[in-house]
């Protein structure tokens, strides 16, 4: 019999924490192997228009920082058509909307 699903992913995160590879996963389980979890990570708010996403995705790295450390989560840009949407939610091609891409880099890494 196979193992349940939970199982085989905690196995395969600490497989991997064994050899030193850092796992961004969905899942909250630091002690178990994961390093990095979402941070607010909504992925209907990718269906928005960007700025409606940026402004989102910025209370949702506040709201995030209440149970973790900043370095402990991630998000995510939308380079290209994501969970339906339209062109206009989007940052495609990469950089070409400078506003917006710009506002992502520098709230994600600043």
């Amino acid at each position: 019999p196979n193992p349940p699903k939970y199982e085989r992913n905690m196995e395969f995160y600490a497989w991997c924490k064994e050899r030193g590879m850092y796992v961004h996963a969905p899942d909250p389980y630091y002690f178990r192997g994961i390093n990095k979890d979402g941070m607010g990570y909504v992925e209907t708010n990718w269906n928005l228009p960007l700025w409606e996403q940026i402004t989102l995705a910025r209370q949702n790295i506040y709201d995030g920082t209440w149970v973790k450390a900043p370095s402990q989560g991630w998000m995510f840009v939308p380079l290209v058509k994501y969970h339906g949407g339209w062109p206009q939610c989007c940052v495609e091609p990469a950089g070409f909307l400078h506003g917006e891409w710009e506002f992502y880099l520098s709230m994600y890494f600043a």
